[in-house]
């Protein structure tokens, strides 16, 4: 079985050491370590780690706030932050980041364990989330005519390029609206009675490719 590979960012010695003991006696394999932010960005895309535990101090100017951000952006590792720090005005600038995780030195063995493990479940829902999204959006594209795929709430589950072209809404966007919003109605020129016959029309227990031509 394939060991979760884990990058420690710490600016002392002793408690990178440590954790490192603890952590391979979970499990984990600890794969480096990093003492600023610098190297941390460095050493997540050369190890290209499962995992990260990211102090918030670290040594240099870099803290491990910025550090964290960057990694998320350019690499999507999951971040856990392991810091001594846990004022509001700290902790609410961590999570501008959105790490996996916060926890507050000292920590039980139990709670850290945990919380990885949590940490890389729900990465790796997300990352099959998104793999399900990319592969909805292609066959969609595939159609020109403007589509949408709903499930069986009428939540939206994809768009194509055509829909998002005719609506002019972004992707994130149409995550946040229902199909019976208003905007479809007027963009689209139909009413919310030919969206619920649509819908009287498929399987209600399973999602629904929806297109501008099946109901105008």
């Amino acid at each position: 079985m394939t060991k979760n590979r884990i990058l420690i960012v710490e600016d002392e010695f002793v408690t990178a050491a440590s954790l490192s003991v603890v952590l391979n006696d979970f499990g984990f394999e600890v794969v480096g370590t990093a003492d600023n932010g610098e190297e941390a960005i460095f050493s997540a895309k050369e190890l290209y780690p499962d995992l990260i535990l990211m102090d918030i101090v670290l040594n240099g100017e870099m803290t491990g706030i910025t550090a964290a951000s960057i990694i998320k952006e350019k690499y999507d590792i999951p971040i856990i932050f392991l810091t001594g720090q846990s004022d509001d005005a700290t902790v609410n600038a961590a999570l501008e980041s959105e790490p996996f995780g916060y926890i507050v030195k000292p920590f039980e063995e139990r709670n850290l364990k945990a919380s990885i493990k949590m940490a890389l479940y729900k990465h790796a829902m997300d990352e099959k989330l998104r793999s399900s999204e990319r592969t909805n959006r292609i066959l969609l594209n595939s159609v020109p005519d403007p589509m949408i795929l709903l499930d069986n709430k009428k939540n939206i589950i994809a768009v194509n390029d055509p829909m998002i072209h005719l609506l002019d809404i972004s992707t994130e966007n149409f995550k946040e609206i229902s199909i019976s919003e208003p905007i479809f109605q007027v963009k689209l020129g139909i009413s919310e009675n030919e969206i619920e016959q649509f819908y009287t029309n498929t399987n209600p227990e399973n999602n629904g490719y929806f297109s501008r031509r099946q109901v105008v």
